[in-house]
């Protein structure tokens, strides 16, 4: 009798713990409810608003490449830099593949789909390889007037930022455009009429310069459709998932022109094209926001094969493409000093200065690619607690 009152007090005790515990949960769970109702009671036309300036910022964020790198020397730095540039888009591709696009492509995915998701992106390595394949052939077919003199295709003009020679000898800028002009004054009038347009020969561009930009529209047709319904979601869901998103396509931009740039494309066309190719996410997000509030599982099942089609595309892209590329300038960046007066002393030190290059651009890509993915578990978890509050 003597051990009641001390059970007494612990089981008194015991019951205080037990509702300060159910107050402090009771208490998170309206926090996260009031979260939720706040998220919806966000106007839809404030969604539509805040979507809409995010899909312009994506859009100026394609001139990001150019504009960081145009501040960049030229000679050696520029073919380092070249050699760096597509070892990071290399690596951006395929972690951001692995580590982002197809998890997040599978997420939530019911296992008959998971297995239609492999397949869509097999059909994207698939298509990548016969678009470039068939560029390829195109390229080689004969034609009535020779092209404008081609460097690009010439092993000194891997550099973009360097002196371009031609084959006749004679050197020019890196500008395309002259070159093309030039070869419009040696081949004629009829090549001289279509530098009216521009002067430009789209069929000398390289097929990986094309299969990089119909990634990067796809990608950013996807990121559209993710801005539109993280919008939808609410105010968090929706800026984290923007903030997210603004981060990966820097690296991406600037890899995308370098890509583009050692395809054979101007600067002038490269800003272009990626501009045009930058305003798909605008639709994307029109198609995101606007058919979520009908249809918003369709929406997520659009965007889950978007995505596997784009990891499969950028998984070929980057190895099956772009790797071939970056052992080419490995080889001509480590041989530089063969030419020089000391030659053995070079290749030994331009070599482990590549390797230190390319570890270094792998590890940011990894880097990037790690904190997009805190920032995305961030959204998705006030996502969940907003959803669970709801529901109760």
């Amino acid at each position: 009798m003597s051990l009641s009152p001390l059970r007494l007090l612990l089981a008194t005790s015991l019951a205080l713990v037990v509702l300060r515990t159910a107050s402090a949960s009771g208490d998170d769970h309206d926090d996260d409810h009031d979260d939720h109702e706040e998220d919806e009671n966000f106007p839809l036309e404030y969604k539509w608003a805040a979507a809409i300036v995010t899909g312009v910022i994506l859009s100026v964020n394609s001139l990001i490449g150019a504009f960081l790198l145009q501040f960049i020397g030229k000679g050696a730095i520029g073919a380092v830099l070249q050699f760096a540039l597509v070892v990071l888009s290399i690596s951006v591709m395929v972690s951001d593949s692995l580590m982002h696009i197809y998890p997040h492509a599978v997420e939530g995915a019911p296992h008959s789909q998971v297995t239609f998701l492999g397949i869509t992106a097999f059909v994207g390595c698939l298509a990548v390889l016969l678009f470039s394949q068939l560029l390829h052939s195109f390229h080689s077919h004969p034609k009535k007037h020779p092209p404008a003199p081609a460097p690009d295709r010439t092993p000194a003009t891997v550099m973009m930022f360097t002196v371009v020679p031609p084959d006749d000898g004679d050197t020019c800028e890196e500008k395309k455009e002259e070159g093309n002009n030039a070869g419009a004054d040696a081949h004629g009038g009829d090549v001289e009429k279509s530098g009216k347009k521009g002067g430009f020969d789209w069929r000398s561009v390289e097929s990986y310069g094309w299969a990089a930009l119909a990634g990067d529209v796809v990608c950013n047709f996807v990121d559209g459709i993710a801005v539109g319904v993280s919008w939808y979601v609410g105010w968090f869901v929706g800026l984290v998932t923007s903030i997210a998103i603004l981060a990966h396509e820097i690296p991406q931009e600037m890899s995308d022109y370098a890509v583009l740039r050692l395809s054979g494309l101007s600067n002038c066309l490269v800003i272009a094209v990626n501009i045009t190719a930058s305003t798909t996410s605008l639709i994307g997000i029109a198609v995101g926001l606007g058919f979520s509030t009908v249809l918003e599982s369709a929406v997520e099942d659009f965007e889950r094969y978007c995505l596997a089609f784009t990891c499969g595309a950028w998984l070929t892209i980057a190895l099956f493409l772009l790797t071939p590329i970056a052992l080419k300038l490995y080889g001509e960046l480590t041989m530089l000093k063969k030419e020089g007066e000391q030659e053995q002393q070079g290749v030994t030190i331009e070599k482990w200065m590549a390797i230190l290059v390319a570890v270094t651009m792998m590890a940011i890509a990894l880097g990037l690619m790690a904190g997009i993915g805190v920032l995305e578990e961030t959204a998705h978890e006030h996502e969940d607690n907003g959803h669970e509050g709801h529901d109760h």
